[in-house]
């Protein structure tokens, strides 16, 4: 009968890896992280790795799959959340970047990595309310105007670390408003003087304020 591998053998396996790596040779090293993921099936680091290597080599959309593999197997990997964010956002997933980045810092992680995922989750509200810009102006020159109304609301979602059910445009004071329905909550968005404003539909309450980039 063959012995089960031990926590011993993974530490040993994952120095022989990361010796490898470190030699420059990612093609052996992704084989020996692969081989160390199915010996230890709920070992995160191991595929966390292999993300990495994917990563590295330009392969961002497999890079994603490992990194979702293993936040599977471990669900509070600071450092996959990070890594995954960023792969989102590189490849333009700028929704699921910001739900990710919300979810990740309203939890909590290790100092170095909530300042990398606040930093991260900054710069997707710059884009994310600049797409909203690009959106509304769409709505205004009737250009499009139902795909767009539902990217605001995916934007408007994404503003506030939720996956938006559905939007509407609806004329309040003679201004387009946008009540997007967040699942846990409704929300109202609208620009005036040039700045997005969030608001919740019943209480009113501010949730979110940002002026927004010039258009085109």
């Amino acid at each position: 009968m063959t012995a089960s591998p031990q926590p011993n053998d993974l530490r040993e396996a994952m120095d022989r890896a990361a010796d490898v790596y470190n030699s420059g040779d990612l093609v052996r090293a992704y084989k020996i992280f692969q081989k160390i993921s199915r010996d230890f099936p709920c070992d995160p680091q191991s595929v966390f790795n292999m993300g990495v290597i994917l990563d590295k080599r330009g392969d961002k959309e497999q890079a994603i799959q490992m990194m979702l593999q293993a936040l599977q197997r471990n669900a509070a990997f600071g450092q996959a959340r990070v890594n995954l964010a960023g792969l989102y956002y590189e490849t333009g997933s700028l929704v699921e970047a910001a739900i990710l980045a919300h979810e990740s810092v309203d939890s909590g992680l290790e100092d170095w990595l909530g300042e990398r995922m606040l930093k991260l989750r900054d710069l997707l509200e710059t884009d994310l309310t600049g797409r909203l810009a690009c959106r509304i102006e769409a709505v205004r020159s009737d250009q499009a105007a139902g795909s767009a109304i539902r990217e605001i609301g995916q934007y408007v979602g994404a503003l506030l670390g939720r996956k938006a059910e559905n939007c509407e445009m609806v004329m309040r004071d003679g201004r387009r408003n946008f009540i997007v329905d967040l699942g846990e909550f409704v929300v109202s968005a609208h620009v005036r003087d040039g700045c997005l404003i969030i608001r919740d539909n019943i209480t009113g309450e501010s949730m979110f304020e940002r002026e927004l980039p010039a258009s085109g």
